[in-house]
């Protein structure tokens, strides 16, 4: 900082459109990594966050992947790697559940109903099931969903 620039304390403007960036995840054949991407929603006053995928290798932008009204967070990779799980309270009761959405494409699909929504989860090796803590611990069978 030059000696002729006035130092100021920062504004709540300054922070507008700051986005933080959480939980890397690198998919497990390392061609991709997926992150959350919280910003502020100004209209809300409240932050949002949405999961983001680039690839490692650095030919493409980052660009978003899950993103909706609602927050996104916690991406998890299945083992193969086709698959993104995630956390979301798009159900609109405010309690998140686990989405699946495929990496080519697709509309994410609500895989968890708990009343008292999910807190934590994590796939099986073999990615036929995902455990998850919701008021206890559950397991859910999966593997039908990859067809």
């Amino acid at each position: 900082m030059s000696v002729a620039q006035e130092q100021r304390l920062p504004t709540p403007e300054d922070f507008v459109g700051l986005r933080e960036v959480s939980d890397v995840r690198i998919s497990p054949n390392g061609d991709l990594i997926a992150f959350v991407v919280t910003s502020e929603d100004e209209d809300n006053y409240s932050d949002d966050s949405d999961i983001w995928l680039v690839l490692s290798d650095g030919k493409m932008s980052a660009r978003p992947f899950a993103l909706s009204d609602y927050d996104e967070s916690s991406p998890r990779w299945s083992p193969h790697g086709h698959y993104l799980a995630f956390l979301s309270d798009r159900n609109r009761d405010q309690k998140d559940q686990v989405y699946l959405l495929r990496i080519d494409g697709g509309e994410a699909q609500q895989i968890t109903y708990q009343e008292e929504g999910v807190d934590e989860f994590k796939w099986s090796s073999d990615g036929s099931m995902i455990a998850f803590t919701s008021d206890g611990l559950w397991v859910l069978d999966v593997k039908d969903r990859f067809k």
